[in-house]
């Protein structure tokens, strides 16, 4: 893999709700290769600086560039190479998934041709070939969180950004999503927020922690025994102090 080229830039992002400020000067960059971990408490800025990066919500100040340029100065262009999965997950649950991927995938620009290879490709990898032909509305939390990341990853986009996708899946269901995670990792950038360590620590070449709306930790996964992180990351979203040796973000 590959960290030597910034893809993704997020600098100095600042954004207040009436008087509450809800994120204060988060900066990091995400290069082709990396997945980085967004950890946090509820109410942390998780969602606010997801939907930032997407260009969904303009900060009150700072920037989000994409290859050195403002993403919300030509939204539409960033949104064409951009894979976003929204907490929420929206679907259309009276359309079969077999025919919500093609719709989805020609809605993106896909070719016809394209969208039939590609809606092949991302249902073998994010586990979903068995109920393509069965309605949204009949599926499982887990496999509508499967179809939501088949969806995102039809147009195989250079950034992902993906807002709490393992939230209430079952084993097999959040292992499915990280190997789909782990494949499109190799030709993107990816940001993932959540609150399971452990399980995010299986695909994450990074972690930042936000507390309060401010980034007080950033560190590789690389850089320490995993067992041990995931432990101090765990306490660091419950709200504990830094473990001794682990400096605080400036």
């Amino acid at each position: 893999m590959s960290f030597g080229i910034i893809m993704l830039e997020i600098k100095e992002i600042y954004r207040r709700f009436g008087r509450n400020p809800v994120l204060q000067g988060i900066t990091f960059d995400v290069a082709p290769g990396e997945v980085v971990g967004v950890l946090g408490a509820n109410g942390a800025g998780k969602t606010t600086l997801m939907r930032i990066m997407a260009g969904y919500l303009e900060p009150g100040a700072g920037e989000v560039l994409y290859n050195g340029s403002d993403i919300f100065c030509d939204r539409m262009v960033f949104r064409k190479i951009l894979g976003y999965l929204p907490e929420g997950c929206p679907l259309y649950d009276e359309m079969l998934v077999g025919d919500y991927l093609l719709f989805r995938g020609l809605l993106r620009g896909l070719s016809r041709r394209r969208t039939e290879r590609r809606q092949r490709d991302v249902a073998v990898l994010c586990g979903v070939q068995e109920v393509l032909n069965s309605p949204i509305r009949s599926l499982s939390a887990g496999f509508k969180r499967r179809v939501g990341l088949a969806e995102v990853m039809l147009a195989q986009p250079k950034v992902f950004l993906l807002d709490d996708p393992f939230a209430g899946l079952d084993v097999a269901h959040a292992y499915a999503m990280r190997q789909a995670m782990a494949a499109a990792s190799a030709r993107a950038a990816i940001v993932v927020s959540g609150h399971d360590v452990a399980g995010l620590a299986e695909v994450c070449t990074r972690f930042i922690v936000l507390r309060k709306g401010r980034m007080i930790f950033s560190q590789r996964v690389s850089e320490q025994d995993t067992s041990a992180m995931v432990r101090n990351l765990s306490l660091m979203v419950a709200g504990d102090e830094l473990p001794v040796g682990m400096e605080a973000e400036q």
